[in-house]
């Protein structure tokens, strides 16, 4: 619209008015309206400039964050592959005390079972 005011008040002004009074507001509708008309030309680069800023850094920051999440994926996979084999030789170890208490109270008990046979054989001859 600024554009189309100034582009009148141009051609007015160009064309030599029958009326030279009116002159003076032409001029100023013209140095307004082209002032009106350079301002929204600019903000309309300057938009798309930041807007193309906003679309980058938003690109370079979701690249970052993937980059990092792609370390700190790594390392995480890293640490539980390294507490699931602390775990699993920690549960080893738990089992193999278990199984050698097991065992030691198994051949306890077969000792006990033992003398008490050999006890009750002795007496009884």
């Amino acid at each position: 619209m600024a554009t189309v005011v100034y582009s009148n008040a141009y051609m007015r002004i160009n064309l030599q008015p029958q009326n030279r009074e009116y002159l003076p507001i032409f001029r100023c509708i013209c140095l307004i309206s082209g002032i009106i008309a350079c301002e929204l030309l600019l903000a309309m680069i300057i938009s798309l400039f930041w807007l193309f800023i906003i679309n980058l850094c938003t690109i370079l920051i979701v690249e970052i964050l993937h980059l990092w999440y792609q370390q700190i994926y790594k390392y995480l996979y890293r640490t539980a592959s390294v507490v699931y084999n602390a775990v699993r030789g920690l549960f080893q170890q738990i089992f193999q005390s278990i199984h050698l208490t097991a065992s030691h109270v198994v051949s306890l008990t077969r000792r006990s079972t033992e003398r008490q046979d050999v006890d009750q054989t002795a007496g009884n001859v």
